[in-house]
C-alpha cells in the first residue's frame, strides 16, 4: 500500500510543479489547468500520509493543497455586480456562448431556447453548413447573422442589434476561427469577439500563439467596450488564459462555471462536479458591468452554454 501511496505522492509532485511552473510550453499550459485537481489529490494524501504515518508525503501534499487551492481562486476577474433589476434605467443585455457539437438534436433544442429566451448577441462554435441552414429560421428574431465556415472556422454569431461593421475569419497567422463585430448608439462602441481556440497539444503551441496573436490585436485596436465570448479549451486557472487576460487588458467575467464534458455530469447517481471543466468564457473591459453569469439548460452537446447579463 506504502508503494501505490508514494507512487501518488511522487507523480502528484511532478505534475504540480511541472503545472505551476509558468514555463509557456505546451505540456505546461496543459498541465496547469488542473490547480483545483491537484489541490483536492493533495488534501487526499495529506489525509492518507497521516493515517500511514507518513510524514513527508503528509507535509508535502499539504503545502500543494494549500499552493493550489490558493492559485485555483486568485484570478483577476471582473466581479457580479448587486443590481436591482427593477430599478433599471439602463438596458440590460444578454450574451450566451455555446459549443453546439455538430448534433442535430442540439441544433433542434438550441433554436427551440433561442426563439423562447431570445439573448441579445449568440456565440456558436462548431456549425456546419447545414447547421448554418438551419439557423436562418431564426432571421425574425436574429437579422443580423455572421458565419465563417472558410478552413473548418465554424464559428457563427447572431445578433438582435444592428452591427455597424463584422468580419468572420481565420484570424492570424495560426488560423484562430474569429468573429468580430462593432456596434454603436446605445451599445456605446461594443465590440464583440466570437472565437474557438485549437486545442491544447503535447508537442505544438498553436494554442498559445493564438491567444498571444489575438491579445496584441485586442490591446492595440480596443478601447471602447469590449467582450470576448467562446469555447477556449483552457481553464480559468491556465497560464495561458492569465497571460492573455494581462496583455490583452481583459479580465474574466464572474465565477468560475463548469461547462464541459456535460457527458461525465454523473456516474450512476453519483455527480462528479470535479471531473468537469470551465472552457467556455467570457472576457471584458474591467470597467463593464457584469449583472449575471450562469450555466444554460442541456442541449445535447457535450458542453453546456454558459450565459452573461452585463450592461455598458
Amino acid at each position: 500500500m506504502q508503494i501505490v501511496i508514494q507512487s501518488a505522492y511522487w507523480l502528484l509532485i511532478i505534475l504540480a510543479c511541472a503545472g505551476l511552473s509558468h514555463l509557456r510550453q505546451p505540456i505546461t499550459d496543459i498541465l496547469s489547468n488542473f490547480y483545483l485537481h491537484y489541490a483536492f489529490v493533495g488534501t487526499i494524501l495529506f489525509i492518507v500520509g497521516l493515517h500511514w504515518r507518513l510524514p513527508r508525503t503528509a507535509i508535502v501534499s499539504a503545502a500543494i493543497s494549500a499552493i493550489c487551492f490558493g492559485l485555483s481562486f486568485n484570478y483577476d476577474r471582473v466581479s457580479i455586480e448587486a443590481f436591482d433589476r427593477t430599478k433599471a434605467k439602463e438596458p440590460i443585455y444578454s450574451v450566451m456562448t455555446f459549443n453546439a457539437w455538430e448534433l442535430a438534436k442540439t441544433m433542434d433544442r438550441l433554436k427551440s431556447y433561442l426563439k423562447t429566451e431570445k439573448p441579445d448577441f449568440v456565440i456558436l462554435q462548431e456549425i456546419t453548413l447545414k447547421d448554418w441552414r438551419a439557423l436562418k429560421e431564426l432571421k425574425t428574431i436574429y437579422p443580423y447573422m455572421s458565419y465563417c465556415d472558410d478552413w473548418l472556422c465554424g464559428v457563427a454569431l447572431l445578433s438582435r442589434h444592428k452591427w455597424t461593421e463584422v468580419k468572420a475569419e481565420n484570424f492570424g497567422p495560426h488560423q484562430l476561427p474569429l468573429i468580430s463585430a462593432s456596434f454603436d448608439g446605445k451599445l456605446k462602441g461594443l465590440k464583440l469577439f466570437a472565437t474557438h481556440s485549437a486545442r491544447p497539444n503535447w508537442k505544438y503551441s498553436t494554442q498559445r500563439e493564438q491567444f498571444e496573436h489575438l491579445a496584441m490585436h485586442i490591446s492595440k485596436t480596443t478601447k471602447s467596450p469590449t467582450i470576448l465570448g467562446g469555447d477556449m479549451n483552457a481553464t480559468v486557472f491556465s497560464a495561458l488564459l492569465r497571460d492573455f487576460a494581462t496583455n490583452s487588458s481583459l479580465k474574466m467575467a464572474g465565477k468560475i462555471t463548469v461547462t464541459w464534458p456535460q457527458r461525465f455530469r454523473q456516474l450512476w447517481y453519483l455527480k462528479l462536479p470535479i471531473l468537469q471543466l470551465g472552457i467556455d468564457h467570457f472576457f471584458v473591459k474591467p470597467d463593464m458591468k457584469i449583472l449575471r453569469k450562469w450555466r444554460g439548460p442541456d442541449f445535447g452537446s457535450d458542453h453546456r452554454p454558459l450565459l452573461m447579463d452585463f450592461r455598458l
